[in-house]
């Protein structure tokens, strides 16, 4: 008689011990997979305040030539680079690159944001201007420019996960 009562107590034990175990497993499945989500979350935050950061530092790359801190600047229906703005955007990006936001940047945008650097920086030591803090841009090189901070404001949106919109541009009569 105990024989008969001691299988099915058996098989009862081994089944609690399996559902305890799948149950157990299952758990931590589901504990991981919120855990990594919370990362992730945490992640994305600290990337869209990385983005929003490099954002506010882009005003000196845009088409609005009334500023004072641009870039590309107009004079008498000639454009050039101010050889002093380019070298303080490029120190505060480097200083924001090196910040604990700067490690949020896609391969892509470092891409972009330095190679841009290189060009310009190639521009200004070979210009023979370039001591007058002016250097001239031939219409070329200035949409060639113009056109790489539009990549690099449009490829921010993107990393962010914010839809491209349009961005609003600004032209010169002559140039269309």
């Amino acid at each position: 008689m105990q024989a008969d009562l001691l299988v099915p107590a058996l098989a009862g034990l081994v089944t609690a011990l399996l559902a305890g175990l799948v149950s157990h497993l299952l758990l931590v499945r589901r504990l991981r997979r919120e855990l990594l989500e919370k990362l992730k979350f945490s992640y994305y935050e600290k990337q869209l305040t990385a983005y929003q950061k490099l954002w506010s530092l882009l005003r000196p790359t845009s088409y609005y030539y009334a500023a004072k801190d641009l870039l590309i600047v107009k004079r008498d229906d000639n454009f050039y680079l101010d050889v002093a703005n380019v070298r303080r955007f490029y120190d505060e990006l480097l200083v924001f690159f090196y910040s604990e936001h700067g490690i949020f940047l896609s391969k892509e945008m470092r891409t972009l944001l330095f190679d841009s650097r290189d060009f310009i920086e190639q521009l200004i030591a070979d210009s023979k201007d370039a001591s007058s803090g002016l250097v001239p841009l031939a219409r070329k090189m200035r949409k060639k420019i113009q056109w790489d901070f539009n990549c690099v404001r449009v490829l921010a949106r993107q990393d962010v996960g914010l839809p491209e919109v349009g961005m609003p541009r600004f032209r010169d009569e002559k140039d269309g």
